[in-house]
């Protein structure tokens, strides 16, 4: 039967376990195994784990839980079958069954707009962990306007997030650091001499990056070097260009992030 739903999780979980089981069919029915695999892997690690475990934990809805676990061992049964099958008897849900020959997933209804709300929730949760992380800020308050969203979920925010406070702002309250990640209009109460001091370390890292790509560019196009170092050497190289050109396109990213944060 199925479970009843409660939270905005509940209804983001199930959504999403409804579109990885359709994603997944179609792919082992296509013999695209791999990328089967990467779904079922994302879903159970990433979104079962990593978000709706943690999001459960001050007021778990065993239904919704027990749910999507025995749903993931029926995702994860094709590709790990004995570990799978001993959960599935250690549990004992049903006496006298086998994992082997349940029915895939079917699909529970949900209410699309709880579920973009969790969603919502999980874009501003992880900025905010990464601003505090990146500047070595604990527990930041993080203020609001017009957002409903955060004014049912503050004690989830607060905790997932961990932060000092989720407030709804008024006039006279701080400023801070926003959040672009999200379309909420929310902000952290990290001064902007604090944010600026880690703007600087960005451009000089940036600097850095730009200096090794120059480095590597000019090495390459040296053709007496191409043509006479080993060949592994010239592609090793070429693999040191590649990465220090992803380091700078992220470096460049999270400058400009942090610009319109503080701007």
């Amino acid at each position: 039967s199925s479970p009843e739903l409660v939270s905005s999780a509940d209804h983001w979980i199930l959504q999403r376990l409804d579109r990885v089981s359709s994603e997944v069919a179609k792919a082992m029915e296509a013999y695209r195994l791999s990328e089967a695999w990467e779904l079922v892997y994302h879903f159970v690690w990433h979104d079962l784990a990593d978000w709706y475990v943690e999001a459960s934990k001050s007021e778990p809805n065993t239904g919704v839980m027990a749910y999507a676990l025995e749903s993931a061992l029926k995702l994860t049964h094709p590709f790990a079958p004995f570990v799978t099958e001993t959960i599935w008897q250690t549990l004992a849900w049903e006496q006298g069954t086998m994992l082997a020959t349940q029915s895939w997933p079917q699909t529970v209804q949900t209410n699309p707009s709880l579920a973009q709300n969790f969603e919502s929730i999980m874009e501003v949760v992880s900025e905010a962990r990464q601003i505090a992380n990146t500047l070595g800020v604990s527990k930041p308050k993080l203020y609001y306007r017009s957002a409903p969203q955060l004014a049912s979920e503050a004690e989830l925010v607060t905790r997932l997030a961990r932060l000092g406070g989720v407030i709804e702002a008024r006039a006279g309250d701080p400023k801070g650091l926003r959040l672009t990640q999200t379309q909420l209009v929310c902000w952290l109460d990290i001064d902007h001499a604090t944010a600026q001091k880690y703007l600087v370390k960005l451009q000089a890292r940036k600097d850095d990056r730009q200096a090794a790509v120059r480095n590597l560019e000019n090495r390459l196009a040296n053709k007496s070097y191409v043509a006479n170092a080993p060949p592994a050497v010239v592609n090793q190289t070429r693999q040191q260009l590649d990465a220090e050109m992803r380091l700078l396109t992220s470096l460049q990213e999270e400058l400009d992030s942090f610009k319109k944060s503080i701007s």
